[in-house]
């Protein structure tokens, strides 16, 4: 998945250019993505996102990822996002975690028992704390109406990286702009809260925008 989709490079590179992508000390992030159809994307309308595997040993972090996730996704208005809980009586029977494409009978218990035409999956695979805040983030939106990708995320988030510092500390100033007292840009750094809400910030950022299509925000979590 470690690669661009030709025509998402031209449009985000397109996109950024005509917003300015250095304005205000901003640095555009290259974050590795895929959408290998914008039109199925934007078919999709109920999306489940499955609360994100820890492969870390921080359960905590994956459920502040998965909430953070699932409120940056509705911001975009592209589909409306319902949380289900990994404990969930709703998953009982289905298969979640698996890397390989799911058969079709999978796709449509799926889509039956959770009644959506989408289903978000993934997995924190690294997570550091302070004082070098680091997160590797695998995620997979399948269209459980073929099975195909609809979106895709494979990344790793360096606090100590110098382009992401800048990135952070514009996230900081344009997005938490009150609330937050005396504290600084460095807030994200060492809060693995504020860190998730940075790094899901950024991934729904590679997704298009739903100009208002929902109005609704992400449903309570299941």
């Amino acid at each position: 998945m470690r690669r661009f989709h030709t025509k998402v490079l031209l449009g985000l590179l397109a996109a950024a250019i005509a917003a300015g992508c250095t304005r205000d000390g901003y640095v555009a992030p290259n974050i590795y993505h895929e959408i290998p159809s914008v039109r199925q994307l934007m078919s999709l309308r109920r999306v489940v996102l499955i609360e994100l595997k820890d492969e870390t040993g921080q359960p905590r972090v994956a459920e502040d990822l998965t909430a953070a996730l699932a409120q940056a996704l509705q911001e975009r208005g592209l589909f409306r996002v319902d949380v289900i809980d990994r404990h969930s009586p709703r998953l009982e029977g289905l298969v979640v975690d698996k890397l390989e494409p799911f058969t079709i009978g999978e796709l449509a218990k799926m889509a039956r028992q959770l009644n959506c035409d989408g289903v978000l999956i993934g997995r924190i695979r690294q997570f550091q704390p302070f004082p070098r805040m680091q997160m590797s983030v695998l995620l997979r939106l399948i269209d459980l109406r073929d099975g195909q990708l609809a979106w895709g995320v494979d990344e790793k988030w360096n606090s100590s990286d110098a382009v992401v510092e800048k990135r952070i500390k514009w996230y900081f100033r344009t997005q938490l702009r009150t609330g937050y007292g005396p504290a600084t840009w460095e807030l994200i750094t060492r809060s693995p809260m504020q860190f998730c809400r940075f790094v899901a910030y950024e991934m729904a950022g590679t997704l298009p925008i739903g100009h208002g299509r929902l109005a609704a925000g992400p449903s309570p979590r299941r």
